[in-house]
């Protein structure tokens, strides 16, 4: 295990991507992710929107310099799922995807889903190795 500079532990976390028919492993801070596939079919199906207020609008700008713009791109340019939040535990089950922006920008995303609404919880620049995976399973 990796103990990056902001101190906070990594994760590896198992990721199947059924699409490529290829197994991986990403690393995420502080969770594990499980695949899902009814992620996969719900992104495919392109049958969504988003939700912002005041408690997700400027949050990932003020922290990681990610606009709800590159969000939604991600979204609607074939983000690849990760899976279900599967530890520590939630109350509301969160979900993460990986995909570039229209610029080919990475980035992770981790978000909760209300109804066919997609709730952004964080979105970050992804990391070197996890652009490298994205890159080998798209």
């Amino acid at each position: 295990m990796q103990m990056p500079s902001d101190g906070m532990t990594q994760t590896l976390a198992p990721v199947c991507l059924t699409k490529q028919g290829y197994c991986a492993t990403l690393s995420l801070r502080m969770a594990v992710f499980e695949y899902d596939d009814s992620l996969e079919s719900f992104l495919d199906s392109g049958d969504f929107s988003f939700e912002w207020d005041g408690g997700n609008r400027g949050k990932n700008w003020t922290r990681h310099k990610v606009t709800t713009a590159e969000c939604e791109e991600v979204f609607r340019g074939g983000a690849l799922p990760i899976g279900a939040q599967v530890d520590p535990p939630v109350e509301e089950t969160r979900f993460a995807v990986i995909g570039e922006t229209s610029a080919g920008r990475g980035l992770l995303i981790v978000f909760t889903l209300r109804q066919r609404r997609i709730r952004v919880i964080s979105a970050r620049p992804a990391t070197w190795r996890e652009k490298e995976d994205y890159d080998l399973l798209r």
